[in-house]
């Protein structure tokens, strides 16, 4: 007959051997979490980075574009560089969509979208409409666009702890955009109000009495 004491050591044996295995495959199991989470979180800045610096070029490549053609209409053609549209938003980097996040990918791709619908209506502008209009709705639309790009670059940087871009210079490119966009809503709603009141002008003229005629 088997000795008790003995049979139950063995148990217990192998119930500490079982008991020792589960938890190094819960370590091992934790081990590659932690490291896949590293991983992800480092997949997920990098494509913050990436988009960021494209955003970025966007809008410094608008502010460059914008004051060429401000230059070419100040000088009336003898400098700078007539635009007849903004720029194009060029691809943007190969990056973890996934990763990035469907909110922040849904923002980056709908300004896309924005930048190539407003282009189209420009280039559709363009068709019947003179320059001396088609070109100040382009550079109000152009500064809109790519301070919004700039916006977004910044808010990437911020939510995923990625280090600012300087913007305290009085130049830079934030703050030039800014006083373009500004400039160029202004001189819009001047227009329109000249209209108005010349509008308004011709429809009290219209309703003035007709002269008396000259008796025959």
């Amino acid at each position: 007959m088997a000795d008790p004491t003995t049979a139950w050591t063995a148990g217990g044996i192998i119930g500490l051997v079982a008991g020792s295995s589960v938890i190094a495959s819960v370590v091992t199991l934790s081990a590659t979490w932690v490291r896949d989470l590293l991983g992800w979180n480092a997949r997920r800045k990098f494509a913050a980075l990436y988009l960021a610096i494209a955003l970025e070029q966007y809008a410094r490549t608008t502010a460059t574009l914008l004051g060429e053609s401000e230059t070419h209409d100040d000088s009336n053609g003898a400098a700078g560089t007539a635009h007849s549209n903004f720029a194009a938003l060029p691809e943007y980097p190969g990056v973890d969509w996934e990763a990035f996040g469907i909110k922040r990918a849904e923002a980056a791709m709908g300004l896309r979208t924005e930048v190539d619908s407003q282009r189209s209506w420009i280039s559709g502008y363009w068709e019947f409409a003179e320059e001396e209009e088609v070109v100040p709705e382009m550079q109000e639309r152009a500064a809109k666009l790519g301070l919004k790009a700039f916006e977004m670059a910044e808010g990437f940087r911020k939510d995923f702890g990625l280090t600012p871009l300087d913007q305290s210079d009085e130049w830079s490119t934030k703050k030039d955009l800014a006083r373009k966009h500004e400039k160029f809503v202004a001189r819009r709603l001047k227009y329109e109000e000249r209209q108005r009141a010349a509008n308004a002008e011709m429809f009290d003229a219209l309703q003035q009495p007709a002269p008396d005629l000259p008796a025959a």
